[in-house]
């Protein structure tokens, strides 16, 4: 069976058609994540040093807000919000806002005195 020259032009239209819908839904959810961000930073008086560290810390922002959507969309019996730590990895809170350091140091609750 031939594909005729106007089915696999029908195809292809098809194609980047989907494609375009795709990628302008895309756009759309990027805008209003950066309208969350901006948002997001005069909540919390947030002010990068420079247009590289705001990319940075707004790509860590969108995965932190895409876990607390999926979270949320999961019918559980509580829900996460975004909060002053959105634009800090799991790894720098642990590093910055635990007690991490003070184990590491050999303290523990028990052993203060």
């Amino acid at each position: 069976m031939a594909i005729t020259r106007a089915s696999l032009l029908a195809i292809l239209g098809c194609l980047c058609i989907f494609s375009s819908v795709l990628a302008a839904r895309e756009l759309n959810d990027d805008l209003s994540m950066v309208a969350r961000h901006q948002d997001w930073m005069t909540k919390y008086g947030r002010v990068y040093k420079d247009a590289a560290e705001k990319a940075q810390r707004f790509e860590i922002f969108k995965t932190n807000v895409r876990f607390i959507d999926s979270f949320n969309a999961g019918g559980h019996k509580f829900s996460l919000s975004i909060n002053q730590f959105a634009d800090i990895s799991n790894d720098e809170f642990r590093a910055t806002k635990t007690n991490n350091f003070f184990f590491e140091m050999g303290y523990s609750p028990a052993s203060a005195s």
